[in-house]
């Protein structure tokens, strides 16, 4: 489930799409969501109970954020599957929502100070030195919790 009015959204969707790619995984055969902003309280929740109600039901979701899991989780539980048992559910940010449920969320952390350095570095460099803006690669972490079940 990918959130598709903001450029954030897009590129997790893409990065998404490229790592199925590079698998060998044909990224149009897999069930992509994608809300806007104004559907964020119930656009997770019924378009997950939409996919449990499938024959072939999703064996692992990927969320935009920790608070898209939450509901996506939310619907599991409803439909009487456990997480990660029936479903996993990733997510990205690594929010303080990761570890505010009673399943702890595995999702994908980014180096927030780190960034909020660079940019005001960036900004003051820009505004006072005339520097052209620079791209910086930043490295995620997989933070490993209680919501992916483990593949054999």
């Amino acid at each position: 489930i990918f959130k598709e009015d903001d450029l954030q959204g897009l590129y997790r969707l893409k990065g998404f799409k490229d790592a199925l790619r590079d698998y060998n995984i044909d990224p149009e055969i897999v069930d992509v969501g994608s809300y806007i902003t104004s559907q964020i309280s119930s656009y997770p929740y019924h378009w997950m109970d939409k996919m449990l109600s499938n024959n072939d039901k999703p064996t692992a979701v990927v969320c935009y954020n920790d608070e898209i899991a939450i509901g996506v989780i939310r619907a599991i539980v409803d439909n009487g599957l456990k997480v990660p048992d029936d479903v996993s559910v990733v997510s990205f940010d690594d929010s303080v929502l990761a570890t505010a449920t009673n399943i702890s969320l595995t999702s994908i952390r980014h180096p927030k100070e780190e960034l909020g350095r660079h940019a005001a570095r960036l900004l003051f460099n820009m505004l006072e030195i005339g520097v052209e803006k620079p791209r910086f690669l930043y490295n995620p972490e997989l933070v490993v919790r209680d919501s992916c079940k483990e593949r054999r």
